[in-house]
């Protein structure tokens, strides 16, 4: 499961909503020559015809057709079922309000969704889904009671449970490796304070655990290694610096190790972090030398420097690196040609092609496994 934090809007570039009906899409071809690689789809954003939407395509550009879209509609972060058969997204119907709802419909474009209903309206209100192991629940972030928390359902929107119900802000739900639970980010032991900390909650709202990691001004990017004993995430360091932290937990023991990113990535240069399916790998956004650019870290290489891995000579330069399911080939966006348009690479950053060629394609959103 690949999710990329991003918006579209019908006049803005960042914003998302549900459309009840689909439109005519136009198809597009790469103009590249590509190569034969494991096959899986590519979901994205694009205005490409003047109404926002959600498309997908083949990895190597071919069969690029539009699934969703509606005009005054506002799509937001896109996340796939980890089987690749559904999509989860936020959407706003409203133009003028940012009250965002959360939607499924099938990787195919049929049967789009909704599965949350708000009384409350507030920018975000219901937001980040993120889907169980087994795809049969979605944890998100809603505002519903007041304040931020984590809130878990069932895949089809029944039985939701506010599983924090806390007086302080909760973020940035990630699913354990085992489906029992839930990761998230608080700062609740640390009240008044920036101060912090990785919790625990079973998927009923029982047993809540704080891991006592060390805490930080920032805590992002939480990532579940594959061993379900460790776990990845980012913070700022006292002097900006952005590190990566890997912590193994075992019962009655934390073990923790940072990796720095270096004095040129501070916390005002790094955006987009995205891990690779196994966690070896960190791909970022720096504009640390001038453009964006993506960069990768090797997280098991101690005391490695972050490599660049594209060359923005042109425009803002490249943004929101997503990797392939097999962690093979980074999919990303770039204005290189004036408009925003997808490419591909090898995850060394070799064999660069172009996907769309398109005016208005927008970020890759998820890589789909096929299904």
């Amino acid at each position: 499961m690949n999710i990329v934090k991003y918006s579209l809007g019908a006049s803005t570039s960042f914003a998302l909503v549900l459309i009840m009906g689909l439109v005519s899409c136009s198809d597009d071809k790469p103009t590249e020559p590509t190569v034969t690689k494991p096959s899986y789809k590519i979901a994205f954003l694009s205005s490409r015809d003047g109404v926002p939407g959600i498309f997908s395509m083949n990895n190597d550009g071919t069969d690029q057709k539009c699934l969703f879209s509606a005009s005054s509609a506002r799509f937001f972060l896109l996340s796939s079922s980890p089987d690749g058969s559904r999509i989860a997204f936020n959407c706003s119907r409203d133009p003028h309000e940012d009250a965002y709802e959360i939607y499924v419909i099938r990787a195919d474009g049929a049967f789009p969704t909704r599965l949350t209903y708000s009384t409350f309206f507030m920018g975000e209100l219901e937001e980040a889904p993120v889907w169980s192991p087994d795809g049969s629940k979605m944890a998100f972030q809603s505002w519903r009671d007041g304040n931020r928390d984590i809130h878990v359902m069932n895949a089809d929107g029944s039985d939701r449970t506010n599983v924090t119900h806390d007086a302080t802000n909760n973020y940035d739900p990630v699913w354990r490796p085992d489906g029992l639970g839930v990761t998230f980010v608080s700062a609740v032991d640390n009240p008044g304070s920036r101060r912090y900390d990785l919790y625990f909650v079973n998927a009923d709202g029982t047993v809540r655990e704080r891991t006592h990691i060390p805490s930080f001004d920032s805590l992002s990017a939480l990532f579940w290694f594959p061993t379900g004993s460790t776990i990845g995430y980012l913070s700022i360091s006292q002097n900006g610096n952005v590190d990566v932290w890997i912590c193994t937990m075992t019962p009655g023991l934390t073990s923790c190790t940072a990796i720095s990113f270096g004095a040129s990535h501070t916390a005002d240069h790094v955006t987009y972090p995205a891990w690779s399916p196994d966690g070896s790998t960190l791909a970022f956004v720096s504009n640390a030398e001038g453009r964006k650019n993506i960069y990768i870290l090797k997280t098991r290489d101690f005391g490695d420097s972050p490599k660049r891995l594209t060359n923005s000579l042109t425009g803002e330069g490249a943004f929101t690196p997503v990797w392939s399911p097999d962690g093979t080939e980074i999919v990303f966006t770039t204005d290189w040609t004036g408009v925003s348009e997808i490419y591909v690479m090898n995850a060394d950053g070799t064999n660069l092609r172009r996907l769309t060629t398109s005016s208005g394609s927008g970020a890759p959103v998820c890589a789909i496994s096929e299904y």
